[in-house]
């Protein structure tokens, strides 16, 4: 998945700020630098940028440790030890899944609390019900994003879906590209792979 530049960029936030009040259980490396991007897939690490290692669905993160370093990535996010490239910081916390949202959150400034958000779960129609609700919120009430199986639809420009419930990592982001696209409500389509994934919370 490539990103376009987010229309109010993200300025590099010092790696401390981001941590503070998480259960960090140790650090090594350097806790003033600065990250400029979050992920948990290596190809789309940038330069400055903070990689999430945790359990996939086929593979664990760490196996693309080196990857992401070579991408430019400068910091890991783990639960368990890992041997690092020289020069990479490594952040060990307990809960995983439960802090990556939270670092995203961080990150991108919170965006949830900037958006009505809409979820649609449970149903084998969720994603032509979460096409409708969109345009009939979108033509009626307030402008309003979509993400779902097909599409991520920010008003002014369309992407191509990767997952249907995107990762945390992914999902802030796309949360606040829609605000920077004057979006004030997303409708979004949940499965039930990406709540047992705790992509969503």
């Amino acid at each position: 998945m490539n990103f376009p530049e987010v229309p109010n960029s993200i300025t590099a936030q010092p790696l401390i700020e981001l941590l503070r009040g998480l259960p960090v259980r140790d650090l090594h490396g350097n806790l003033q630098c600065g990250v400029t991007w979050i992920a948990e897939d290596s190809a789309l690490v940038s330069e400055g940028g903070r990689f999430v290692a945790c359990p996939g669905e086929k593979t664990h993160g760490r196996n693309f440790v080196n990857e992401a370093f070579e991408r430019g990535a400068r910091i890991v996010c783990t639960e368990t030890p890992l041997e690092l490239p020289a020069g990479m910081t490594q952040v060990r916390v307990s809960g995983i899944s439960r802090v990556k949202h939270q670092i995203a959150q961080r990150f991108y400034d919170f965006p949830q609390y900037d958006l009505d958000l809409i979820g649609i779960i449970g149903s084998e129609q969720r994603t032509p019900v979460s096409s409708i609700a969109h345009f009939l919120l979108d033509n009626w009430f307030n402008p309003t994003g979509l993400i779902n199986a097909e599409v991520c639809d920010f008003g002014r420009t369309l992407r191509a879906a990767e997952l249907t419930t995107p990762e945390p990592c992914d999902l802030y982001r796309l949360l606040r590209e829609m605000i920077a696209y004057e979006r004030r409500c997303v409708v979004m389509e949940i499965t039930t792979q990406g709540l047992l994934r705790q992509r969503v919370r």
